[in-house]
């Protein structure tokens, strides 16, 4: 599979803290379930629909997902408790009032970016974002 060769190819060892794929014309989140002390993750600039596995990669602090095609987050952020900076602007976000509930529990995020999705285009977005992440 192309992320398994890609990883191995850049040397990515199992203590890794921080992963840059981005630009690779990703169509799929590469399985990292190994890198157990994965902090920083970039995957901007690719082509994913969906993200999907970061069941183990729970110390992951910075999630760059911006200039992709996501049209969902159901299933894919729930296990990310410590993250404080999420990067989905660009993408294909389209359900403000689906889309908060499966965001709502990341409780230490100081930097959300979903401008530039349909769903930043809902009526009063931003004043119901503030609502969902008070200070």
């Amino acid at each position: 599979r192309y992320c398994k060769k890609l990883l191995k190819d850049m040397g990515i060892k199992v203590d890794t803290e921080e992963v840059l794929l981005s630009h690779k014309g990703l169509l799929d989140y590469c399985p990292m379930g190994h890198l157990l002390c994965l902090e920083v993750l970039w995957l901007n600039d690719n082509r994913i629909t969906k993200v999907h596995g970061l069941d183990t990669n729970v110390q992951i602090k910075a999630l760059y997902l911006h200039n992709n095609r996501i049209n969902s987050l159901k299933g894919s952020l729930q296990h990310l408790k410590h993250i404080y900076t999420l990067s989905l602007y660009n993408n294909r976000l389209q359900d403000l009032e689906a889309t908060l509930p499966l965001i709502q529990h990341l409780t230490h995020l100081e930097d959300l970016d979903m401008s530039g999705n349909p769903l930043a285009n809902e009526v009063n977005y931003r004043l119901r974002v503030a609502h969902t992440f008070p200070t």
